[in-house]
């Protein structure tokens, strides 16, 4: 899909890289993994706690999934992502790598992810996360 510079900037900056999101997962467990899939307007505004001006998305034809995963490594990124989706349910596919061997060492971070993907609607949704080097 081709993703506006609005959505990216917006989604790059409450979803910081090696910082803690200020206007997502704010109220929940730092420990656990969070998948959430958003199909309105109006479930992004529940889901988002920040003050900056949320993006326009066509949710007519797209899904917006977005998450949280522990990492027992600090300072990976993902590489590519992609979601499969079953009758019922569906799977967020994470292929993640550390940004180099030398900079990350053992420590425990979150790594945040979001994507707008063809318009779908499950009833569960689970996280794969797929280490490359």
């Amino acid at each position: 899909t081709n993703i506006s510079e609005e959505i990216k900037s917006f989604f790059e900056a409450e979803l910081p890289f090696a910082n803690i999101s200020e206007g997502f997962f704010t109220s929940e467990n730092h420990d656990s993994e969070i998948c959430q899939i958003i199909n309105d307007d109006a479930e992004l505004k529940k889901f988002y706690t920040g003050n900056r001006m949320l993006p326009s998305i066509d949710f007519s034809h797209h899904t917006l999934v977005i998450g949280k995963v522990r990492m027992e490594n600090s300072y990976y990124y993902i590489k590519k992502q992609d979601v499969s989706v079953f009758k019922n349910s569906a799977v967020v596919n994470l292929f993640v790598s550390p940004i180099s061997k030398e900079d990350h060492w053992p420590a425990f971070s979150t790594l945040y992810f979001w994507g707008l993907y063809p318009k779908f609607s499950v009833e569960n949704i689970s996280i794969n996360k797929i280490k490359e080097l």
